[in-house]
């Protein structure tokens, strides 16, 4: 192990809900103001710069995603296919994710995919080690990617 930076992104807005195996108050539609942070893990630093990466470029590309995907959208699971038809009916922002629920586990599983994804030929001496959807300020899940 070397270093661990902590990013965070800028707080987004979006609605979902939980239907499948869900019973709860959360299988209504509803909204949150979501928080996102990064990990990001390296063994070393740039010994020409002292840095790991640049924190401000992986917060405007993340935050410009997150901003066009996913603010003020509805963020909707492949499987809840009477709110997709609706969605796309009355032609509303939304994403949809292929998961079974729009879970704070579900999206920070997706988010760390999508990431990783966009700077995978950047990645010389670092990489994503986690990622964190917080729904209220007591309440997140972090997705750590299996060794």
């Amino acid at each position: 192990m070397g270093y661990i930076l902590e990013i965070e992104l800028p707080e987004f807005s979006a609605a979902h809900r939980l239907t499948v195996g869900y019973c709860g108050k959360c299988n209504h539609l509803h909204g949150h103001n979501y928080r996102v942070q990064l990990g990001v893990e390296a063994v070393d630093i740039d010994p020409a710069s002292g840095l790991v990466v640049d924190f401000s470029h992986i917060r405007t590309v993340c935050a410009e995603w997150l901003i066009a995907h996913w603010d003020h959208a509805t963020l909707v699971s492949t499987e809840d296919t009477p709110l997709r038809t609706f969605l796309k009916k009355e032609q509303q922002k939304h994403a949809v994710l292929p998961s079974v629920n729009t879970s704070a586990e579900c999206l920070a599983k997706h988010l760390y995919d999508t990431f990783d994804r966009i700077f995978r030929d950047q990645m010389r001496n670092w990489h994503f080690a986690w990622v964190a959807v917080w729904e209220t300020p007591r309440a997140a899940a972090r997705y750590i990617p299996p060794i």
